[in-house]
């Protein structure tokens, strides 16, 4: 899997094709037009990503475009990576992974390679919040976002905040 970039590349571009969200985006029935839609394609590539992302822990972009599976019609087939975002993954990252995905997201919010906004609230939903959460309960909270400040920093909050209210 790791020596398969070619692949991964294109599977990729299928998945964040227009072409290929339109099909498989949430309709309120399994049909359109009297055409029955089969979600083997999206399943499997989603399988595959979801392999990728437990191969390697680092690569944060397979990571958030699993997201796009929530802009799809909730069927069970999608199950395994459901449960894995919701059950797993938080205790399946470091710390020091943690900070990298939260860093990836930030970084990539207004830039070029944005995604959109459902996207970004499925990467919040999904993986930053129980991320936080995780963190919060092992209490490692202050270790992943930092609770140490230095003294100068801390008075020009105080100051920034004080000006901020009068």
């Amino acid at each position: 899997m790791t020596t398969q970039h070619l692949l991964l590349d294109s599977l990729k571009k299928i998945w964040t094709s227009v072409v290929f969200k339109s099909r498989y985006q949430s309709a309120p029935s399994s049909q359109r037009d009297g055409v029955l839609i089969k979600y083997r394609e999206p399943v499997l590539i989603a399988k595959i990503f979801l392999l990728y992302v437990q191969t390697i822990p680092t690569d944060c972009e397979f990571l958030f475009q699993l997201q796009r599976i929530h802009q799809m019609r909730t069927l069970s087939q999608f199950g395994s990576v459901k449960f894995w975002f919701k059950h797993e993954m938080a205790a399946f990252y470091t710390i020091d992974q943690h900070k990298n995905i939260i860093n990836r997201l930030v970084r990539s919010w207004n830039g070029r390679n944005s995604y959109d906004e459902s996207l970004k609230s499925a990467i919040i939903e999904n993986i930053i919040i129980p991320i936080l959460n995780f963190n919060k309960e092992n209490q490692t909270l202050g270790e992943l976002i930092g609770t140490e400040f230095p003294i100068n920093y801390q008075n020009e909050i105080r100051t920034n905040f004080k000006l901020g209210l009068e």
